[in-house]
């Protein structure tokens, strides 16, 4: 799930416990941020995952993380995260280092980010402090059933995860060339699901096994260190990051892991060069409360058909949990020419042309075979794929001049 990097061992403690490794930041995409966070969480999970006590995130001298208001975002950032996580906060710990602060315990000649297993609390309670506690377990047990109920719902709407990752690719790339390429979901596609962008360029897909937030995160700070550090947008255009087991049968962990990779855009400064896009089986747009709840998977008479708000959620409404990583250049190009407004209300009235009850059978059943039966847009004629599909010809002969 989560790829550990080489790291030289540092030394051994006197119980057999490796005492510390140290991983060293390495300049890849061009952002002390990205590359200080890939080796972060690929820490994390290295140091869950073995017998080290302690492990060292070192960023060499001569970064923006010299000045030590650069370095504290992104500690606070990973402070954010923990929230989500299952280990980082609990059985791991962080502390930082810096050239710059007055405590001699923490000034180091390199900015550094220390994690430690297991490290005591601070708060005081000893192992017995507890005994005078009285807790009524029969509110937990409310808990759990609240848990169990809203799972059991959830069951029957996103399924099982398929084991194999090319059955998981396969379903994923029919639902884009179903829904995101041929009804139109966005106009900046080509025929192809392998395709997108502006200037058109290939298209990442990408199958991370990531079942809790820390590998979640080693795996996105990934595909954004290699998104960046790929400059020609023809050989990688947009990144598609699949994580079918990563909070598969919850929207709301999932929106909230979701909501610290958007933060991250802005406390690190990273929206000039990167925008999300996320999707998830149980998506709902932020619009409505219309647009809230489950689906029975009936379908919808075309007295209905208008007033069917939940629709348009069928837009991000994927077979498992996905980020989708694109340039920012991109993104504000497209939105010269067509407003998101109007994209989303092109959408709305394509998918309610549907029916919600029938994109949720399909959803289901991950098969979306039925949507052969109808037209593909019009690309000519509808004025919104018209005008993305003439500015796509801009910029592709604008990128072609180029390379010439």
């Amino acid at each position: 799930m989560c790829s550990s990097l080489d790291a030289s061992s540092a030394g051994k403690a006197s119980g057999g416990l490796e005492e510390h490794d140290e991983r060293v930041v390495r300049d890849i995409s061009g952002n002390v941020a990205v590359d200080t966070l890939v080796e972060f969480w690929a820490a994390v999970c290295s140091l869950n995952s073995s017998s080290k006590s302690e492990l060292v995130v070192r960023i060499p001298p001569g970064s923006a993380f010299d000045d030590p208001r650069q370095f504290e975002r992104v500690a606070n950032y990973i402070t954010e995260c923990s929230d989500c996580c299952d280990m980082l906060g609990s059985d791991v710990f962080l502390t930082t280092k810096h050239p710059a602060l007055d405590d001699d315990n923490r000034r180091s000649a390199s900015p550094e980010l220390v994690l430690k297993r297991g490290a005591d609390n601070d708060f005081g309670f000893g192992d017995d402090d507890d005994d005078d506690w009285e807790i009524d377990l029969s509110i937990l047990d409310k808990y759990k059933e609240a848990d169990d109920a809203k799972e059991a719902l959830a069951e029957g709407s996103v399924g099982d995860v398929p084991v194999d990752d090319e059955d998981v690719m396969k379903k994923t790339f029919a639902w884009v060339q179903s829904v995101v390429v041929e009804l139109g979901v966005c106009p900046f596609t080509s025929s192809s699901a392998a395709r997108a962008g502006v200037p058109m360029g290939d298209v990442r897909y990408q199958v991370d096994r990531a079942s809790n937030a820390e590998h979640g995160y080693a795996a996105y700070w990934r595909e954004v260190q290699l998104l960046l550090s790929e400059r020609d947008e023809r050989k990688l255009s947009t990144t598609l990051l699949i994580v079918p087991e990563l909070f598969h049968k919850s929207a709301d962990a999932f929106d909230a892991f979701s909501a610290t990779l958007t933060s991250a855009l802005t406390s690190l400064t990273l929206e000039k060069d990167l925008q999300l896009v996320f999707f998830h089986p149980q998506y709902c747009f932020r619009d409505g409360a219309s647009r809230f709840g489950s689906n029975d998977g009936g379908g919808e008479s075309a007295e209905t058909a208008s007033s069917d708000t939940a629709a348009a959620n069928y837009a991000r409404r994927s077979p498992w949990g996905m980020i989708n990583l694109l340039r920012t250049g991109q993104v504000r190009a497209a939105q010269r020419v067509i407003p998101t407004g109007l994209v989303y209300r092109q959408n709305e009235t394509t998918l309610q042309e549907i029916g919600s009850g029938k994109l949720e059978q399909m959803l289901r059943k991950r098969d979306w075979a039925p949507l052969k039966n109808r037209p593909p847009v019009d690309r000519r004629t509808n004025p919104v794929f018209a005008a993305a599909d003439d500015f796509r010809r801009q910029q592709d002969a604008t990128a072609d001049s180029d390379i010439e």
